[in-house]
């Protein structure tokens, strides 16, 4: 006589981990451990005879952590060819319109990164022609831009360049031809600029500019320009 197969409520917790791990994917950086949870618990699954059950949520939880870790790929532009996705992110927070950068008109001389973040990078894009006009009528967007921190302190898009914002355009941009580029953009009182920025106080009461991130959009001559200097 054939002995039937117990089948218990027992779910493997490696499945249970899975489905939860995946769930917070998104919310965390916790895609990894959500997959590797998901393969141990389908293969304990499949040798254990019938004891142990989960396997929808082995499966859940691996599909979950695969899409998470192609997002966070996508959005650190860890995947070659996918850089899209983060201008397309940028441009949409700084800017208001979403817009891919393509090939840049200059580049400056970007300096390698310390292992603090300190360094120097500028670069031009040309704005795509039918961006031109959704960038014109959005005149007093503000851009959402996060991860500076408390301490940062921001300035929202302005026109025309003013005296006082020449301190952070000549801190934040380099000698180079993208310094030049955007000293022809500066000529034409339509141009935007917004930056973030940090100061320090010395012990001496002195205040000096640290950090800052700049944004620049010339509406005449098409280009956006992005500035980023840390010290």
């Amino acid at each position: 006589m054939v002995q039937p197969i117990i089948v218990n409520e027992r779910r493997d917790p490696f499945a249970v981990a899975s489905f939860a791990l995946g769930l917070s994917s998104f919310l965390c950086l916790a895609a990894p451990l959500a997959l590797i949870s998901g393969i141990v618990a389908l293969i304990r699954i499949r040798n254990s005879d019938g004891e142990l059950r989960g396997r929808t949520f082995a499966w859940f939880g691996i599909a979950t952590s695969l899409t998470a870790i192609t997002f966070y790929a996508m959005y650190f532009r860890a995947i070659p060819g996918l850089g899209w996705y983060h201008e397309m992110v940028m441009t949409r927070k700084v800017c208001g319109v979403s817009f891919q950068l393509g090939t840049p008109l200059a580049n400056g001389g970007e300096s390698r990164r310390a292992f603090n973040g300190d360094g120097y990078s500028a670069t031009a894009y040309r704005i795509p022609s039918e961006i031109l006009r959704s960038l014109q009528m959005n005149s007093t967007f503000t851009p959402h831009v996060t991860g500076f921190g408390n301490d940062w302190r921001s300035l929202g898009w302005k026109s025309p360049v003013e005296k006082s914002d020449w301190t952070y355009l000549d801190f934040a941009l380099g000698s180079d031809a993208v310094r030049d580029l955007s000293a022809k953009s500066l000529a034409f009182p339509t141009t935007r600029v917004a930056y973030f920025y940090k100061l320090h106080t010395g012990v001496d009461g002195a205040v000096k500019i640290t950090d800052v991130t700049i944004y620049l959009i010339d509406i005449e001559n098409a280009v956006f320009i992005v500035a980023d200097r840390n010290t």
